[in-house]
């Protein structure tokens, strides 16, 4: 399981725009004993994410993504490595919008601070794909080849450079023997559009195998419009099938073109 893009969620590239993103993501996860009597095992957990995102505004209801993705996983001396390729729309779903946060929070910071400046944006997202990926896996290769479906959620509110927002989204992959579902809760606070501190919970759930994994993570983003560059910064720990509890720590670069 990954942690989830920076960049996830329900907004889109805008009105005629192409929004085309590459983005790298270091994570580094260390063993740490979780139940009583476990030795520690040593050997970190790295892994590398290269991704290529584009989208493209088909109406003003309907967009085109694509991606790929690279991933190269070391253990010790074992490497593994994942490619991904995926196809898809996203639609915007404007009956499903939802306030994330608190009930009546927007309506008392207006009438708390009448003189600021405040404004909400509440966004659904629907995305279908299709998606292939090819495994090396201890010494074997597996092609697989099937769908994913997500909805995203999210509610911003914006009071003079602050910005507050709360992002659920849920999805499910399916690729021939492979059943995935996955969740993410992300709270953001912002300031100016350049700097934001977050805390993140990403759930992953093999439903076939049975492994499950639960990440907790802090996170700081620093973004220079300048030159269309935005870096995330994150640590926490990962809880998993086995009792296994790791500290993750993980650095994502992301420009956009």
């Amino acid at each position: 399981s990954m942690i989830p893009p920076a960049l996830a969620g329900p907004w889109p590239a805008k009105p005629g725009e192409t929004k085309l993103l590459v983005s790298h993501l270091g994570k580094s996860a260390h063993d740490r004993p979780f139940a009583a009597g476990r030795t520690r095992n040593a050997a970190s957990v790295d892994t590398d994410f290269s991704k290529l995102n584009l989208e493209y505004r088909l109406t003003p209801k309907l967009t085109f993504e694509a991606l790929a993705e690279h991933v190269v996983q070391e253990k010790g001396h074992v490497t593994d490595r994942q490619d991904h390729v995926k196809m898809g729309l996203i639609l915007n779903a404007p009956k499903l919008e939802t306030g994330l946060l608190p009930p009546y929070l927007y309506r008392g910071l207006k009438k708390l601070l009448p003189a600021q400046k405040i404004s909400r944006e509440k966004r659904a997202g629907l995305r279908a794909s299709v998606l292939a990926r090819h495994t090396e896996f201890d010494t074997k290769r597996y092609d697989n080849h099937g769908y994913e479906t997500e909805l995203a959620l999210a509610d911003r509110i914006s009071i003079g450079r602050f910005t507050f927002v709360q992002n659920i989204e849920t999805g499910k992959t399916r690729m021939d023997e492979l059943d995935w579902r996955r969740s993410l809760y992300r709270l953001e606070l912002g300031w100016n559009h350049r700097f934001t501190l977050g805390k993140e919970t990403y759930f992953f759930d093999d439903h076939g195998s049975g492994f499950a994994a639960l990440t907790h993570l802090e996170t700081l983003s620093w973004y220079m419009p300048q030159h269309n560059i935005r870096v995330k910064f994150s640590h926490g720990d990962k809880r998993q099938s086995g009792f296994i509890k790791a500290n993750v720590m993980a650095v994502e670069f992301e420009i956009r073109f």
